[in-house]
């Protein structure tokens, strides 16, 4: 938050007040994710930890009417999860801390439901679990 009471002037910055505390060049890139399932090369599950960045692609079948669910970041590292185009949230399997993303039975459908995970340090577990409840700990 930001301080905004007390005398005299009111100073609480925010972000880098200097130099980036890296000495080396940065070079960054913007990914675009807009349309990431249509373009993108998908990793396998279950194959060992790619050098940078994967993402992974599968399925979640729904047999009868939808309800609200978790999925389960057990084997990932940390990333971003999208449940049929729709961004479910960041995950941070090491840190927390909430290690499944809520998925709202509004965002399911009935049959097969497209999961696509980009997990920013290459771990491809076999598969996510749906479960019940949210899980705390690691």
């Amino acid at each position: 938050g930001r301080v905004n009471y007390g005398s005299g002037e009111l100073f609480d910055p925010k972000g880098l007040l200097g130099a980036p505390p890296v000495a080396a060049a940065a070079d960054v890139r913007c990914l675009p994710l807009d349309d990431a399932p249509a373009r993108l090369v998908f990793g396998a599950a279950g194959a060992a930890a790619a050098a940078g960045p994967l993402f992974l692609r599968g399925s979640l079948e729904i047999d009868g009417a939808p309800t609200d669910t978790y999925l389960d970041a057990r084997g990932l590292s940390k990333g971003l999860v999208w449940l049929n185009g729709v961004l479910l949230g960041r995950y941070w399997e090491d840190a927390g801390p909430q290690h499944a993303l809520y998925a709202p039975a509004p965002f399911l459908r009935s049959g097969s439901n497209e999961v696509v995970v980009l997990d920013l340090e290459g771990r491809a577990p076999d598969a996510i679990a749906s479960v019940a409840s949210q899980r705390w700990t690691a």
